[in-house]
């Protein structure tokens, strides 16, 4: 090997900035306009026994490296327009050379990738270096034109830089200087196979292109199973529980997990549908670092104790027939109990909707309660039975499951009027709200809006708030999930299936991306103790959170790194979630 460095005055840099232990103003190239007739140190760094330096196709001598204690062969060299060439020697013989050779003005732009295909698996990079040549190809060291990208196929520019300290352009951007004549970008592919196009524009440049092929074989081969991915949260081997189907365990800034623990057997043999246990709820780092129990109560295994948060430090649930809502930091209960009540699936913008099941104690009808205020109002006067209380996105309509005309019926209300409708037909099994405009379930006989010859028996649709099913969302499944930008799907094997499997799907396929689960444990889990799998995203969508039964008696909750099976959200995608909700 052989290298050869130039001393470039042009690299100083202000004293102030010199760290103490600095480094000589070295540069590889041979554009030294200023000092054209003036003589300038010339280093070659090699492992070989001697250098030959050449000026022009002209020998300049050759020298030894054992005359040099710091490895560091230096030279004096009049400075002049066109190549210079070290060679290594060993035994007489040239055995490596590097050369430097004057460039011209700048006209072109290169882009080398470092790979020219990729995993199509939304994880793979490939980085591409970006350098400003004249007509040879060589690199013009002075060069600072700005470059512009753009990018076409299934792929992402998640980076570009140059190595200039000093800049203060963004890392995440379309285009970038190069400094010194280089700038480097990095893409990313998605879960789509395909040709990714890189193009490149600059002032007074011609524009490049370079090809990377996105290669779904490669990702298939190379993607881990799902399995590999799961992670038990609880500390105990006891029973351990999520919440509702379709609500993150997650706190809103994603710091932390609630759950439920049940710390004796949950084995039922007997026929009650929900026997209740000893359970106690419980929280911990989203790493699952930390745990801490906050309250011992009783409930049922089959939604926990419907735990949710409100905000980043308290949590609604129900133990005993009643709500609380407690402090998180502290475990004290900040409001209630409130006797006989049940919590709505999730807390919108500090507010719980809450409703009775029995044991009357206020006017029938959805209650909300403001936690800013401490004060409640009945939201909804309605007079029949009442589960599953949810709020639209927006804060402003409300999704419940009521009865008539001996349908299990879907029930959709004005939050703030309090007045309701009632679709006729059976509702669609395990509702949720898609976005403040629609909501998705999966199809049931004499479904609302279903056509048997059309809609598919236990397949996941969306439907409008007129009650027509608008879009066909996802296979198979049972209690489902949607990620929060709506791409992504999970729903588990219908009831009284074996076995019992969790599976993942992009919008609008009948194929799953990936079997997260499988099973045989039917007894808990559609049995006695029903111990459902309950599957949520998390918020960032990245991981999916379920209660996965592991023996005759015992289940746990889980999570799974979805990373490689979906496509991370996008920054707009999360923003416009954010705008969607309510903090």
């Amino acid at each position: 090997m052989v290298h050869i460095a130039v001393m470039d005055d042009s690299l100083d840099v202000p004293i102030a900035v010199k760290a103490h232990w600095g480094w000589p103003k070295m540069a590889s190239h041979w554009n030294l306009p200023q000092l054209n007739g003036k003589e300038v140190k010339v280093v070659t760094f090699t492992n070989c026994p001697a250098v030959e330096l050449l000026l022009n196709g002209k020998s300049v001598g050759t020298k030894q490296l054992e005359d040099f204690p710091d490895k560091m062969i230096t030279w004096k060299v009049a400075a002049q327009p066109g190549k210079i060439e070290a060679r290594g020697i060993e035994k007489g013989k040239t055995v490596c050379s590097h050369q430097l050779q004057t460039a011209g003005k700048a006209t072109q732009i290169h882009l080398i990738a470092d790979r020219k295909t990729i995993r199509a698996d939304g994880r793979d990079l490939c980085n591409i270096e970006v350098k400003v040549t004249d007509e040879q190809g060589i690199l013009v060291p002075g060069a600072d034109h700005l470059i512009n990208f753009t990018i076409q196929g299934p792929g992402n520019i998640i980076g570009v830089d140059n190595g200039d300290v000093t800049s203060m352009e963004p890392y995440k951007a379309g285009k970038r200087r190069v400094f010194h004549g280089r700038a480097l970008l990095v893409l990313q592919s998605t879960l789509t196979p395909g040709k990714l196009t890189l193009e490149a524009n600059g002032e007074g440049l011609a524009k490049t292109k370079v090809v990377i092929n996105a290669d779904a074989l490669a990702a298939a081969k190379e993607r881990p199973a799902p399995n590999t991915r799961e992670r038990k949260i609880p500390l105990s081997n006891a029973t351990s529980s999520w919440g509702y189907y379709g609500v993150t365990p997650e706190s809103p800034d994603e710091k932390r997990l609630c759950y439920a623990l049940y710390p004796e057997p949950t084995d039922s043999t007997n026929d009650v549908k929900y026997p209740e246990h000893p359970a106690e709820l419980w929280v911990c780092n989203i790493d699952g670092t930390g745990h801490r129990r906050l309250f011992k109560g009783n409930s049922s295994v089959h939604n926990g104790l419907m735990q949710s948060w409100v905000d980043n430090k308290r949590i609604v649930f129900a133990s005993d027939g009643d709500i609380r809502i407690i402090n998180a930091d502290t475990g004290k209960v900040v409001f209630g109990p409130f006797e006989g009540f049940s919590p709505g699936h999730y807390a919108l913008g500090g507010k719980v909707l809450m409703y009775q099941k029995e044991n009357f104690t206020k006017p029938r009808g959805i209650y909300e309660f403001d936690t800013a205020t401490g004060k409640m109002r009945l939201a909804v006067p309605y007079n029949d039975r009442i589960w599953h209380v949810q709020c639209s996105t927006d804060g402003k309509t409300i999704l419940f499951r009521t009865r008539d005309n001996n349908y299990n019926a879907l029930g959709v209300a004005d939050l703030e009027s309090g007045s309701f409708k009632i679709f006729p037909g059976e509702k669609p099994m395990h509702f949720q709200w898609f976005d403040k405009q629609s909501f998705f379930g999966y199809i049931v006989p004499n479904v609302i809006g279903g056509d048997p010859n059309t809609h598919l028996m236990h397949e996941m649709y969306r439907w409008n708030l007129d009650g027509e099913i608008i879009e066909h969302l996802a296979g198979y499944g049972c209690h489902g999930a949607a990620r929060a930008d709506g791409k992504y799907f999970a729903g588990e094997s219908w009831y009284g299936s074996d076995p019992i499997v969790l599976r993942l799907y992009s919008r609008g396929q009948r194929k799953p991306l990936a079997e997260i689960f499988s099973h045989h444990f039917v007894r808990p889990t559609w049995q006695n103790g029903r111990h459902h799998v309950n599957p949520s995203f998390s918020r960032d969508g990245m991981r999916l959170y379920y209660k996965k039964a592991v023996n005759e008696n015992t289940s746990h909750a889980f999570s799974c790194d979805l990373t490689g099976l979906v496509e991370p959200m996008s920054q707009v995608d999360r923003r416009k979630v954010e705008r969607d909700c309510i903090d």
